[in-house]
C-alpha cells in the first residue's frame, strides 16, 4: 500500500498531496493510472520523473496536475489562480479516489 500525505503549500490556504513513494517505483506509476486514468488523465514519464495531466476532461479536473522531481511526487491544482476553494476542493477529490482505490492510505501523523 502507499501513502500520501495533505500539506500546505507555502503560506497559503491551498493545499498538496504529497507520495510518499519513489517517482521511479513502477508499481506506484501503475497504481495512479489505474485511479486516474478512467477520469480522462494521461501520464507522461521518463526514467526518474512522473507527471500526469488531465487534458480531454471536465475543465475543473484539467486544474490538477500530478508532478514529481528529483525527490518527491506531488499532486496540485490551481496554482497560478489561487482559486482556494476549487484547490480543496480537488485535493478532497484526489484525496477520495486514492482512498477508495484501497491502494492508498493517509499517513498517519505523529
Amino acid at each position: 500500500m502507499f501513502e500520501f500525505d495533505i500539506q500546505k503549500s507555502g503560506t497559503s490556504e491551498e493545499r498538496l498531496i504529497c507520495f510518499l513513494s519513489d517517482s521511479t517505483d513502477q508499481a506506484f506509476r501503475q497504481a495512479l493510472k489505474d485511479i486516474l486514468e478512467p477520469h480522462g488523465y494521461l501520464c507522461d514519464s521518463d526514467e526518474h520523473h512522473v507527471f500526469m495531466r488531465n487534458v480531454n476532461g471536465e475543465y475543473k479536473l484539467r486544474q490538477l496536475t500530478i508532478s514529481s522531481d528529483s525527490w518527491f511526487v506531488w499532486g496540485e491544482c490551481d496554482t497560478w489562480g489561487k482559486n482556494i476553494a476549487l484547490n480543496q476542493e480537488l485535493i478532497s477529490w484526489l484525496e477520495k479516489k486514492l482512498l477508495d482505490s484501497g491502494l492508498f492510505k493517509l499517513r498517519q501523523k505523529t
